[in-house]
């Protein structure tokens, strides 16, 4: 399914591009393994495709035509701005996004120990 696993915040992760729309994502990389579905409302609900080969779930949000909002990754390449970030500090993470030239994020990451970080982008990452 990929052939890195670079991580470019507020465009994808790889080859995959945010934006792309569900059924389109599964004709192009194929079924995922596992599926859960989140329903908050009538008006927003989350579908998730894992890809535990990959190491990978896939986050859509929508309810007619969801569309890719973000991705999680517990795989040990992965990487941001060229370096890998697995098992790194929220700390670490925050000074590699400064030292790129972003100063301002907002990180979800809440009742996660520092260095059970494994997840970056995207849907639990949003750049502002």
């Amino acid at each position: 399914m990929l052939s890195n696993y670079k991580i470019t915040p507020n465009l994808g992760f790889d080859e995959i591009k945010f934006g792309i729309d569900l059924d389109s994502f599964v004709e192009k990389y194929g079924e995922p393994e596992d599926i859960d579905s989140i329903h908050e409302d009538e008006e927003f609900s989350t579908t998730v495709l894992h890809y535990w080969k990959d190491g990978v779930s896939i986050f859509f949000v929508g309810t007619v035509n969801p569309v890719l909002a973000g991705v999680e990754t517990d795989h040990p390449e992965a990487e941001l701005y060229g370096e890998k970030i697995m098992d790194r500090t929220k700390e670490d993470i925050v000074s590699l996004m400064k030292k790129t030239g972003i100063q301002s994020m907002k990180l979800k990451m809440k009742n996660i120990p520092a260095m059970a970080m494994r997840r970056i982008l995207g849907f639990h990452m949003k750049v502002v």
